[in-house]
């Protein structure tokens, strides 16, 4: 149930429920099987790109207006007082929310090829970190990957195979160890085909379209993507003209 393949010890071979115990929950008395590290080359991914495994600092949020209109940022020893829609330090102050009476900065840092969004509390800690795919645009293109076999034929067995890939490293790190969905989906490349998202036990799922629509996934997981209100399966429940501003979409 929790994506690890284990080795029966029983001397049946029987099946039977393990606890959750997280990557090391092998059923056999040697621990995690032992996968030789496979080199996998760096390449310049547009999605993934190297420069991101510098892991850039939030500055310290020291105080912010009750009214959610500034927030006085510090980082080196430096502080700054920043007006929504200001930057300081890189970052840009997008909003100050309320959560549990503790004022929270959302801050943006863009870089040439990703960003990301931080929730820094006044409490001195980074609630939360949303990964984004897309950094400074200068237009639209579609990378290209069909070179990556010139000098490695065998690049994609090797990165498919590889255990120290970059990417599961991340995910898994932003986990205690056992991998969520939660954590997974920020990594995912922008999405363009349908999918169903939900939690195992209730029976109801969702369908998520790629205009970024969720209705529920009652009969067909298919979205009409020209017309929030045409008739289809499923009932929508969220859609991103609501919330984004007008132009965006």
């Amino acid at each position: 149930s929790n994506g690890w393949l284990k080795g029966c010890g029983n001397a049946t071979c029987g099946a039977t429920i393990e606890p959750l115990q997280g990557v090391d929950s092998y059923i056999l008395g040697d621990g995690v099987p032992h996968i030789p590290d496979v080199p996998v080359a760096v390449i310049q991914d547009d999605f993934y790109p190297p420069e991101e495994v510098d892991s850039t600092p939030a500055p310290a949020v020291i105080a912010a207006s009750s009214t959610g209109s500034w927030a006085m940022l510090s980082i080196g020893g430096q502080s700054s007082n920043v007006s929504v829609g200001g930057m300081a330090f890189g970052f840009v102050l997008v909003n100050v929310l309320n959560i549990d009476d503790t004022p929270v900065a959302v801050l943006e840092r863009t870089f040439r090829r990703y960003g990301f969004l931080a929730y820094v509390s006044t409490a001195g800690k980074e609630i939360a970190r949303l990964r984004k795919g897309v950094g400074e645009v200068f237009g639209l293109t579609m990378p290209n990957y069909q070179g990556l076999v010139e000098d490695d034929c065998l690049y994609y067995i090797k990165a498919a195979g590889g255990p120290r890939d970059w990417l599961a490293e991340r995910i898994v790190n932003d986990t205690d160890g056992e991998t969520t969905y939660l954590a997974a989906s920020n990594y995912l490349t922008p999405q363009r085909e349908y999918t169903v998202i939900g939690a195992i036990a209730p029976y109801q799922k969702y369908s998520v379209s790629p205009d970024g629509r969720i209705k529920t996934a009652d009969g067909a997981i298919y979205t009409p993507a020209t017309n929030a209100s045409a008739t289809g399966p499923g009932v929508l429940v969220w859609d991103p003209r609501d919330h984004l501003p007008a132009g965006t979409w």
